[in-house]
């Protein structure tokens, strides 16, 4: 799939002008790297290691550096690889706080879904289904995520995206508090899932077009790059967060007690993001 996008880009895109080239600062380029490297592997290594394991604070540590330097690099240069004054204030700070907030909470949903269907406690917790069955509850998310965008962007042509993504949110919230309420069943993680791809798809396909009408034509690549590092390291954040409020709350054996504050806290991260979407819309 990736080669024949490659190959209708090639054949159907016009090519660009010709115009000057910015010059790219190699050491931008690897302090930023280093940095999301660093943090990214150090968030996903705490289920494994622990948030205290000297190993992740190292990670931490370095990536902290990185991420620091990169930042006073960045302001100091009038072309920088990522406008970061731009990133976060006017019409394309919502799209980009959006992005780490639902990459949170979207991640940390899924997570605590895999363990909801694997798991089977001696209390009686858990649906205990085969990793097979497991991986099969994504289908519907899929599915429903496609169908969510194709809704998401046909609906933001006819009004303003802005009042499109805090109804993705709200999509997405509306699964996690179903799946809290109700968990005993095979057939609830299943409409959990549906809700949770149809709030997906609208978000993730609102966000770039929000965000290429917020900067300039110039910009458009290092922002929408930019949106997508954000979402990873949400992605990140969550699945660990996810795990870590389960583990806290529960103990070593995942319950339903811990299983539902976790629920809990994704909630509020969906919230949070609602909150700052509609703010936004509000301000401007």
């Amino acid at each position: 799939m990736t080669l024949a996008t490659l190959a209708l880009t090639w054949r159907h895109l016009p090519a660009a002008p010709p115009c000057p080239r910015p010059r790219v600062r190699t050491s931008e380029a690897v302090l930023l790297s280093v940095a999301t490297l660093a943090l990214l592997l150090g968030i996903s290594q705490t289920t494994t290691w622990g948030w205290v394991d000297p190993r992740t604070l190292g990670l931490f540590a370095v990536g902290g550096l990185a991420m620091a330097g990169w930042v006073w690099l960045t302001l100091r240069h009038d072309e920088p690889l990522i406008d970061l004054r731009s990133a976060f204030r006017g019409a394309a700070a919502a799209p980009n706080i959006t992005a780490l907030l639902a990459g949170a909470g979207m991640y940390m949903g899924l997570t605590l879904l895999m363990v909801l269907v694997q798991v089977d406690t001696p209390s009686g917790w858990g649906l205990g289904q085969p990793v097979a069955v497991a991986g099969l509850m994504l289908v519907p998310y899929s599915a429903m995520s496609v169908l969510g965008s194709r809704i998401s962007l046909w609906v933001g042509a006819r009004i303003s995206p802005g009042r499109v993504l805090p109804i993705g949110c709200a999509l997405y919230l509306a699964s996690t508090v179903q799946l809290a309420l109700g968990h005993d069943h095979v057939w609830q993680a299943l409409l959990s899932m549906a809700l949770a791809g149809l709030g997906s798809g609208s978000t993730f396909a609102t966000l770039p077009v929000l965000l290429v009408r917020a900067v300039p034509a110039g910009e458009t690549s290092s922002a929408l790059a930019f949106n997508q590092v954000l979402r990873y390291i949400g992605f990140s954040v969550g699945s660990a967060v996810g795990v870590t409020v389960l583990g806290l709350v529960s103990g070593p054996v995942p319950d339903e007690h811990g299983f539902v504050a976790a629920m809990a806290v994704n909630a509020g991260v969906w919230v949070l993001a609602i909150g700052v979407v509609v703010r936004a819309i509000a301000a401007r």
